[in-house]
């Protein structure tokens, strides 16, 4: 960490809090030229003439300022290229080192121009003005230095993570985010879901589990949707209702020089929740799915805020809450946020940030929202401030996607039903399309970087997306989708229709966006630990490879998996899981699956499951997938199954190669379970017919076929023009 001790402007490479460093190093001042590579992030503090608490007064209306509302920070990056400078909020950082009062005020830049940019700060006062619109003018205040200037030099194709491949973002008209580094390549987002409650974890400073306002302790589990009554606390289908994170069994994976800290009286608190982030990234899996305020809905144990306003379950008469108890940020807490999520972009991870839960309860933590068409608070003060907020903090991450809300329900969908407010009416307690519109367009007029934004669907209903589309001023902020599919009650191809009928809804408005199945499964039927003796078949990693992995990464579209509702002692869940490794061979077989997505360019392939003909072993899990590229120079088959039987025949079918007569085709067999070749030697086989697949020889005896059973699953890649298999396994 780079401190200065002779000005108050710091130009930062490194996050910006650590209680490790007792004494500052002194950096070049802010008006000095300095120089940077491309897409490393700029940290900026700057001190104001005045020190304030974190704890200033929470009441809107109060003389006294608030500088979570009333003081707002604007610093405008600008470079030759740029036709505007570019304006990104700050926010107040207490005295800069975790401690909480000072008169800090700190900005993040991620610059993706090289060359030479100048900045210039603007600090205003004015009441509520941190939560105005940007075009809303304040009374200037003055700071010390408001400009400086710096270069950024050249890619580090050495740094980690996406610091050598750029921002994450989408492209326009592509099914796939691609980097920024134009050499970097497509992203394919494939990853765990859960736990969704990631950042509920006892390592953080002020950490603490879900109560209900009486102080009881709350379960996850909870009707809360008409009338907002507190949560049923004693029920025993909630074995650990006093629970925290801890992740115990990662801090061995956690290494010397990654982040750490010391939280609520103790050393060391860093290491399991960095460790959990080492391990996924050496798993190979790029996304994970974060709830960033919970209070009123599953968990109950993540917030940003000060305080949890005396409560954490519905806020309600005589509970002593106030939605003044959000105006109020934790310094320290953040700080460790941030580290954790900088981390896990040196690892290659993409982070999606949920900002809203379905509950009624979560949703009116930021003030009225009537179920009956009353007060509506998806643009109140709160909220806000609240997204703002989170855009100040995290705008600068490479690869980040912002999610409004977790199961949002049409309101064409609420007509009966207690999960959608009162009996009868029309009105959902979530957001509709125009109130969502409204909250991606503050998003998107703070965010810097152009990071997508999405909202997460009810259970198999595209809804949402369409009342979305059909708004007279196209959402441009749209820039992917959050599904919700439950399809294990069907047959075969469920994941993919249902995927295939989003994308189509979209292509019908004009659009293409990328198409992404976050959770999967009812709560009893997500993907279970491997240990999980209880689970139902449907929830095995076996099943999610073969009913949800390929039929959906050979279908165009990508996922998140959903760890389901299980107890700590079925090895966690979506709420309840301490260890990753527990669906350790579902994320080995998701890094792989990934990995080989990316060798053969997926995002240049179609979807075109009729190049196989024949007859196939048609079971639960449907007819083998096809992807190939538009010139049919490569093509991926993925084979569920290849016998319906123990003794039945092995069914492989024909793939078209008529019209391909110029090529000629190395076939590859894969082991989906393990990454490995089956057999080094490829078969070559020349384009221009119907060619039979040839049967794998798994064992290397020289009888094909002689090892394959009814539960075999392998991938064949038909690829030619200089394609080689090994790099699929790299």
């Amino acid at each position: 960490m780079l401190h200065s001790a002779a000005t108050t402007i710091l130009l930062l490479l490194t996050p910006a809090f650590s209680e490790a460093a007792a004494t500052p190093a002194p950096t070049p001042t802010g008006s000095e030229r300095q120089a940077i590579s491309l897409y490393s992030t700029i940290s900026l503090e700057l001190k104001a003439d005045d020190s304030y608490s974190e704890a200033a007064t929470g009441a809107s209306d109060s003389a006294n300022p608030n500088p979570w509302t009333h003081r707002r920070l604007d610093v405008y990056f600008d470079h030759p290229a740029l036709a505007n400078a570019i304006r990104v909020p700050g926010y107040f950082a207490a005295d800069g080192r975790g401690g909480s009062e000072g008169r800090v005020w700190r900005v993040h830049f991620t610059p993706q121009l090289r060359g030479d940019w100048i900045w210039f700060a603007n600090f205003e006062a004015g009441p509520l003005l941190n939560a105005a619109p940007p075009g809303v003018a304040g009374t200037e205040l003055s700071i010390t230095e408001s400009s400086g200037r710096f270069t950024v030099g050249p890619l580090d194709p050495n740094a980690p993570g996406f610091r050598s491949r750029g921002v994450v973002f989408a492209e326009q008209g592509s099914r796939y985010f691609r980097y920024s580094e134009p050499t970097a390549g497509r992203f394919v987002v494939a990853g765990p879901g859960s736990p969704e409650n990631f950042l509920g974890y006892a390592g953080f400073t002020g950490a603490s589990d879900g109560r209900s306002a009486d102080g009881a302790l709350c379960c996850c589990r909870q009707d809360c949707f008409g009338d907002c009554d507190r949560t049923t606390c004693a029920s025993t289908d909630d074995p650990a209702p006093n629970f925290l994170h801890r992740y115990e069994s990662h801090e061995a994976d956690w290494r010397p020089g990654d982040p750490d800290w010391a939280a609520n009286g103790l050393t060391q608190q860093g290491r399991g929740i960095i460790g959990a982030l080492n391990y996924l990234g050496d798993v190979g899996v790029n996304s994970l799915y974060i709830m960033m305020m919970n209070l009123g809905g599953d968990g109950k144990d993540t917030h940003p805020f000060l305080t949890d306003g005396g409560g954490t379950d519905c806020p309600s008469p005589g509970s002593g809450f106030t939605p003044a108890h959000t105006l109020n940020y934790c310094v320290r807490r953040l700080d460790q946020w941030r580290r954790v999520f900088e981390h896990a972009g040196d690892q290659g991870i993409m982070l999606q940030l949920i900002l809203a839960e379905q509950e009624a309860c979560n949703i009116r933590w930021f003030g009225p929202h009537d179920s009956n068409g009353g007060p509506r608070n998806h643009m109140s003060l709160y909220r806000r401030l609240f997204m703002k907020q989170m855009v100040a903090e995290f705008g600068h991450l490479h690869a980040l996607r912002w999610n409004l809300c977790e199961e949002n329900r049409a309101p064409a969908d609420c007509q009966f039903g207690s999960s959608c407010g009162t009996p009868g009416t029309q009105t959902t307690p979530q957001f509709s399309a125009q109130e969502l519109d409204e909250m991606g367009r503050w998003i998107r007029s703070w965010d810097h970087l152009p990071h997508p934004i999405g909202v997460h669907t009810v259970p198999n209903n595209t809804r949402i997306y369409e009342d979305l589309l059909a708004l007279p001023e196209s959402p441009t902020w749209l820039s992917g989708t959050s599904l919700q599919i439950h399809g294990e009650s069907g047959q075969g191809s469920e994941y993919e229709a249902f995927t295939r009928l989003a994308g189509q809804i979209f292509e019908q408005a004009g659009q293409v966006v990328p198409i992404i199945n976050d959770e999967q499964g009812s709560p009893t039927s997500g993907l279970s630990a491997e240990t999980n003796s209880n689970a139902a078949a449907s929830s095995t990693a076996d099943d999610r490879r073969r009913r949800v992995l390929y039929d959906l990464l050979l279908s165009g579209a990508q996922l998140s998996y959903y760890f389901g509702f299980y107890s700590l002692q079925e090895g966690g869940g979506d709420l309840r899981c301490e260890d990753f490794r527990t669906r350790d061979q579902a994320l080995s077989e998701m890094g792989f699956a990934r990995r080989l997505m990316e060798t053969v360019k997926v995002w240049n392939m179609e979807d075109v499951d009729s190049l196989l003909l024949g007859p196939t072993a048609n079971d639960q899990y449907g007819r083998p997938e096809v992807a190939a590229a538009k010139d049919r120079s490569s093509i991926v088959v993925y084979y569920p199954a290849f016998r319906t039987g123990p003794n039945s025949e092995i069914l492989t079918a024909e793939l078209d190669l008529r019209g391909q007569d110029h090529l000629t085709y190395g076939f590859f067999w894969f082991n989906p379970k393990t990454g490995l070749l089956v057999s080094p030697i490829a078969v070559r086989v020349p384009g221009g017919e119907l060619t039979p697949v040839p049967i794998p020889d798994l064992n290397g005896d020289g009888i094909p076929g002689n090892a394959i059973t009814p539960d075999t699953d392998l991938v064949l890649l038909a690829l030619s023009r200089g394609f080689t298999a090994a790099a699929a396994t790299e």
